[in-house]
Formats: structure tokens, sequence, C-alpha cells
């Protein structure tokens, strides 16, 4: 997991912490239906971000990843509600069930470049759902003090204090995202097969090979005896990368000369499938049984 998950995953344990200090502070004066839908609300989002969050880290393995989601959200669903009752209880288990199930499938569609704005969406609805508990009243008198707007300082400081905590997360998010997209760019640039070769008392070591179609060839030579060798291919398809290697034989697509004791190499980049004989042109090599396979895959 990258520094951005561990954010998210940190921020949902802290939220569930203060969801039990919370709902045990507001149970004696918050309504019972307001206990409900307060915490099916916290439990479906903070089970759907749950879901998402391991659904993308277990992209690969969908079984895993919904199995880890539900318990997480069942588990958070009931410590959304055992502070505020029985019912309570009984709804945000159900309520984090269907969000981790729901959660762990769209974190296996979505690609992963645009998992971290979901994140930070899905995090906003569940951090914002904690001002539920400071919203709605706790009984029917509560509902004069709506309109005084000393009672709107509480909710608005802790919308606040939450904003800047998510504009931290959302940069870390875009962070992530570059370093991504960096080694994502590193990772095409160094997409490039090296093969080794030996030659040693006039032989291949190895004598076969397997390249793949379309992707760049690095063949290195190296000449460990004390004559010239080198390698030819006559009748493939290839885009050479590093020209003429010494030695170049009109009629050979490829050829690749080594001087003894040194080594030499050629780029290339197979363009059609198939098996090709490579051999040594030193009179009298190839057929003392200097010869190899290079097998062009898709």
């Amino acid at each position: 997991m990258n520094n951005f998950y561990y954010y998210i995953l940190f921020t949902l344990i802290l939220e569930t912490s203060l969801i039990l200090f919370i709902s045990y502070k507001k149970k004696s004066t918050l309504l019972p239906m307001y206990g409900m839908a307060i915490s099916m609300c916290l439990a479906m989002n903070i089970g759907l971000t749950a879901g998402v969050l391991f659904g993308s880290i277990y992209q690969d393995n969908l079984f895993n990843s919904t199995i880890i989601s539900m318990f997480i959200g069942m588990l958070i669903g009931l410590l959304c509600g055992i502070g505020l009752g029985l019912l309570p209880s009984i709804e945000g288990t159900m309520a984090g069930l269907m969000g981790g199930m729901m959660g762990a499938m769209l974190g296996a569609m979505i690609q992963v470049s645009q998992v971290s704005l979901i994140l930070i969406i899905l995090l906003t609805f569940s951090l914002s759902s904690l001002l539920l508990f400071f919203i709605l009243p706790g009984n029917n008198k509560q509902y004069d003090r709506i309109y005084k707007s000393s009672w709107l300082l509480k909710p608005l400081t802790i919308l606040l204090v939450l904003s800047a905590y998510l504009v931290y997360g959302f940069n870390l998010s875009k962070e992530e995202y570059s370093k991504g997209q960096k080694n994502k760019n590193d990772a095409g640039n160094q997409n490039v097969m090296t093969i080794n070769v030996n030659t040693k008392n006039n032989k291949y070591d190895p004598s076969s090979f397997i390249t793949r179609k379309d992707l760049k060839v690095s063949l290195i030579l190296n000449n460990l005896d004390t004559i010239e060798h080198d390698i030819e291919i006559k009748d493939i398809a290839i885009t050479n990368l590093t020209g003429a290697t010494g030695h170049q034989h009109s009629n050979a697509a490829l050829h690749l000369h080594v001087l003894p004791k040194s080594q030499n190499l050629i780029e290339f980049v197979p363009l059609e499938t198939g098996q090709y004989q490579f051999y040594c042109t030193i009179p009298g090599h190839r057929e003392a049984g200097m010869t190899g396979i290079m097998k062009v895959v898709n």
C-alpha cells in the first residue's frame, strides 16, 4: 500500500473511534429513529470507502477483496451502532455489509488511476456524515435552536476542520498518482528484453532463446574464445535499432560480429512470430555445429 492508502485506512479507524465516543455521549439525548438513521448512514459510507480501498488493493482477486470488505463493513457497522442501541447496531451491521460488498466490486472495476478520486469523494461523504450527530435534534425542544447562529458554530467549525483534512488527503492522492505515472513511464522506458549469448569452444550458450514480437531486444554476444565469432539470421523481419555492427552481410537481416575476448550488442525489434536459425558465418564454424534457434512469440 502507498501513503495515500494508509491515509484512508487511518482516517477510517479514527472516524470509527470518534463515532463510538460520540454515540455514547449522544445516546441519552438522541431520538431512537435518528440513531438508526445515523448508524445506517455512517456504516454505509464507511463500508463503501473500505470496500473500494481493499477492492483496489486486491484488484486481481475479487473474491478475497469482497470477503475482506464485507467483514470489515459489518464490523464497522456494528461499532457505528453499538453505542446507540440494539436496533441501530443491526441497521449499521447490515448497511456496513452491503457497503463493503458494493465497494469491493467498484474497487475491482475502476482503473487504479481513478481510485484516488473515488476514495476522496467517499471519504468526504463519510466524514460529513459525522455532522448528523450535531445537526439532528435530540428532542422536539431542540428544533428551536436550529435557527440560532450560535448553534451553527459547532457544525461549521467541524466542517472547516474536515475540509482542511480532506484537502490534505486530496493533495496526497495527487502526489501518489504522479509517482505512479512516473513509475509507469520509467517502466515503459525499461521495456527491453536483454539476452546474453556466450561463445566458447565454438558453441553458443544458450543455443536457443525466446523473444517477443514488437518488443525491443538487446542481444549481447560475449566471445570467450580466442578467435572471432558472429551471429547471423536471414529471412527475419526486424527493425534494426543500432544499424550495422561490423562485417555486415548484405543479404542478412541480422548480423552481429564480435572480436576475441570481447563483446558486442545489437538492438532490434522482431516484427513477425516464428522460429529462426542463427549461426556463425566464420568458415567452418556453422558446419561444426555453431548454430541455434531464436523463437519469436506474441
